[in-house]
């Protein structure tokens, strides 16, 4: 499990958990989750998104599931996934870049947890002192002014990445306010914060 910032870099890993337990398991059994408990990692108005593989709270956002759904929800969701492409490709360009986590490492758990960590280390370094040719041209997504989005070189070059599912994982219900802030976002991305393109994408 990771959380990755704007600038394509992983500011938080938790590597070596037992591939059965759910990514929301993970989550919260890890530091991060006690952090951002206590409020203490950034400010009320700051989120994290996740997938529906993780909690709805105040400081971490999901989508909509509800079915059917009306239109500001599926543009509250479409921002999202916009949003989300970022860790996309993130964990795209690692594994297109670093090709032993393209497949299944065969090696003892403590070295598997080095290779892991010193891939995302060098990751981060390279995009910070590298990233003219770290992230060449065709290697991220890019959005045009219509909204289309040119699929990044990764993509291609990937034929099949490990698809990461919630088996297990069973959450609580979500509190108010957590739904209230994910309301108040929604109502944000149809009003002064919306796109042009964005009704268009949801049809």
């Amino acid at each position: 499990m990771a959380l990755v910032n704007w600038k394509y870099s992983f500011i938080y890993i938790d590597v070596g958990c037992n591939g059965c337990v759910s990514n929301g398991g993970v989550f919260q059994n890890s530091s991060l989750y006690t952090k951002l408990e206590e409020g203490s990692l950034f400010s009320p108005a700051g989120c994290i998104i996740g997938d529906d593989a993780f909690p709805l709270k105040p400081y971490l956002m999901k989508p909509y599931k509800l079915c059917p759904l009306t239109t500001e929800q599926k543009i509250f969701n479409y921002r999202l996934s916009r949003a989300r492409r970022v860790s996309e490709n993130a964990f795209g360009i690692l594994v297109s870049r670093f090709k032993i986590l393209s497949r299944k490492i065969v090696c003892q758990l403590q070295t598997t947890d080095k290779i892991v960590k010193a891939s995302c280390t060098l990751h981060n370094w390279l995009g910070k002192t590298s990233s003219k040719y770290y992230f060449a041209q065709g290697s991220l997504d890019e959005v045009l002014e219509t909204g289309e989005v040119m699929p990044d070189r990764w993509r291609s070059e990937i034929t099949e990445l490990y698809n990461i599912q919630d088996i297990f994982g069973r959450h609580r219900r979500a509190t108010k306010l957590s739904k209230q802030r994910r309301k108040d976002l929604t109502i944000f991305f149809n009003n002064e914060g919306a796109v042009p393109w964005q009704h268009s994408k949801i049809c």
